[in-house]
């Protein structure tokens, strides 16, 4: 890896973990204002959409923690195999395990199409609840 594609990474990165932070407080911090606020709260349990804004709040989430998790764990798996290429010659049996779990962290580690699509579904997810959450808010203080 280069010096610049190194830099460009730690942009990426910086962009990513923003990016989480920020669904991440939207995602618990978004029903919290809807719940406290009682013109918010009242017209969402009246519509009969509470708990489906809350499960979308909920998902997007987990969504978000999961990825995170999940790329913790590749990343852990990069970081412990790499010491290992000193030995790439060793092919027995008990080897075997450990390589090919080297080798998914390895293709894995190249997808960034898996955060793209949990953040492009968290996105949706929010949204969703947050239209729902806003029409029948409106609609609400149209009636009153």
């Amino acid at each position: 890896m280069s010096a610049s594609s190194d830099g460009h990474y730690k942009v990426y990165e910086e962009h990513m973990k923003t990016l989480r932070a920020w669904f991440v407080a939207y995602g618990v911090g978004g029903p919290v204002l809807f719940i406290t606020q009682k013109d918010f709260a009242a017209s969402l349990v009246d519509s009969g959409l509470s708990k489906l804004v809350g499960v979308l709040f909920l998902i997007g989430v987990l969504l978000q923690a999961l990825v995170a998790l999940f790329n913790k764990w590749v990343n852990w798996g990069l970081y412990f195999y790499d010491d290992d290429e000193d030995n790439p010659g060793d092919s027995s049996e008990e080897e075997a395990a450990p390589r090919r779990l080297q080798k998914f962290c390895e293709n894995y580690s190249s997808k960034v199409w898996v955060d793209i699509a949990a953040d492009i579904a968290t996105l949706i997810l929010f949204s969703v609840a947050t239209i729902i959450v806003l029409m029948e808010v409106s609609r609400g203080a149209g009636a009153g």
